[in-house]
């Protein structure tokens, strides 16, 4: 990837720090050196000589983006900690950025191979393969027009439960620890879609067992049914 150097007042998909040093008993070091706001595969440190002399440079490398972050999508559950199964979860769109600027990662590309992982877990414990339905990886890309690199549009809860919460992680990133590049709603509990009635009604009338009720609907409402 070729990035210009950056100005000296910051700047994003660019290359910070000193790019001109001088060789001391022929050899210069650089030691500070930072991509700003780009990140992917394929990177490639080119250094040469100011008067003369061939090219050298590195091998590619690839920059990791210092950051995933919820550009949209339901987070904060400490008011409302109930969602209900079997619904969609609505759209959860992330976005790679820097840590400090909250500047979107620009460059990423499907070939940078970054994927973005959604996860459900339980007390803790993942339960992403029995309790979430739909697309839980996603290929990262940056989209220029939403400042964003992944859409999840088909989640939903199909296990119930308490103390749940819903994480995005960037693939190859699991086990340090915090992870940078990891991000997750509050806790919430998702609570039964509808409730069947085995029984009779409170007035003696048989019900249909094979009929939903929304949840938190009291039996004595079903007289009649």
């Amino acid at each position: 990837a070729d990035l210009p150097l950056c100005p000296a007042d910051a700047g994003d998909g660019c290359l910070a720090g000193t790019a001109v040093v001088a060789a001391v008993a022929g050899e210069a070091v650089f030691d500070d050196l930072v991509v700003e706001g780009a990140a992917g595969a394929g990177f490639v440190l080119r250094f040469s000589h100011a008067l003369s002399g061939p090219e050298t440079q590195s091998q590619a490398f690839i920059v990791f983006p210092g950051a995933l972050a919820l550009a949209q999508g339901a987070v904060d559950f400490t008011l409302n900690r109930f969602r209900v199964i079997n619904t969609p979860l609505g759209l959860y769109r992330l976005r790679l950025q820097n840590p400090l600027t909250a500047a979107p990662s620009s460059g990423v590309t499907p070939g940078d191979d970054f994927v973005i992982l959604a996860a459900l877990t339980r007390d803790g414990v993942d339960i992403s393969e029995a309790g979430l339905k739909g697309t839980r990886a996603v290929v990262a890309s940056y989209d220029n027009l939403t400042q964003s690199h992944g859409d999840f549009t088909d989640l939903e809860l199909v296990s119930a439960g308490g103390n749940m919460v819903l994480s995005f992680i960037l693939n190859g990133t699991q086990g340090s620890s915090p992870n940078p590049l990891s991000t997750s709603t509050t806790g919430f509990n998702a609570a039964p879609y509808a409730l069947r009635l085995v029984e009779q009604c409170y007035n003696g009338d048989e019900f249909n067992a094979s009929q939903g009720i929304a949840f938190g609907v009291g039996l004595i409402d079903c007289a009649g049914a």
